[in-house]
């Protein structure tokens, strides 16, 4: 049965079947390289913040050993200078993981208008010269002709409980 599967998904006709590296592609585009200096200066900038952050808490810390070394420090001002640079601790951590979630979506932002050009032109080649499939050597499928989809075929069966063994194959694969 499973063979029947693979068969009826892949027929044995010649199916036009390419690939692509999108990786390579996005590298070699100009709006790319404008995109990828767009946000080295968005990094350089979340950076700075950062390293200010980190400064003024270096220099609280060294202003918290300074007095400790001294012994001017009552336990009272300890716990308080403490409390301070655990604050100031915390709130750089926080804003690290701020700044690269931000940097994140901000890439996000840029690329998309990319990518979707990108796969729009793709769908438009593979309906064009014929494709049923174009892989990403990346990242996976880019185009799968919907046609060759077997997912209501195998719904289909299954209701009939024909297709039990094709569910089990699917699963068991993956």
């Amino acid at each position: 049965m499973t063979l029947i599967v693979a068969c009826y998904a892949f027929s044995a006709s010649a199916q036009k079947i390419a690939h692509l590296n999108t990786k390579v592609l996005l590298d070699s585009l100009s709006e790319s390289k404008k995109i990828a200096e767009q946000l080295a200066t968005y990094e350089k900038s979340l950076s700075a913040t950062g390293e200010q952050m980190v400064t003024k808490f270096q220099e609280g810390l060294k202003i918290y050993r300074d007095q400790m070394q001294s012994g001017n420090l009552t336990p009272v001002k300890q716990k308080e200078l403490e409390s301070n640079l655990e604050v100031e601790q915390n709130a750089i951590g926080k804003y690290q993981q701020s700044a690269q979630e931000s940097l994140t979506k901000r890439r996000d932002e840029l690329l998309a208008p990319l990518l979707k050009r990108i796969k729009d032109a793709i769908n438009e080649i593979a309906k064009t010269e014929g494709y049923v499939f174009i892989f990403d050597s990346v990242q996976g499928f880019l185009f799968a002709d919907q046609s060759k989809d077997i997912f209501l075929w195998s719904i289909k069966n299954w209701r009939n409980r024909r297709s039990n063994r094709v569910l089990d194959f699917l699963h068991s694969t993956y």
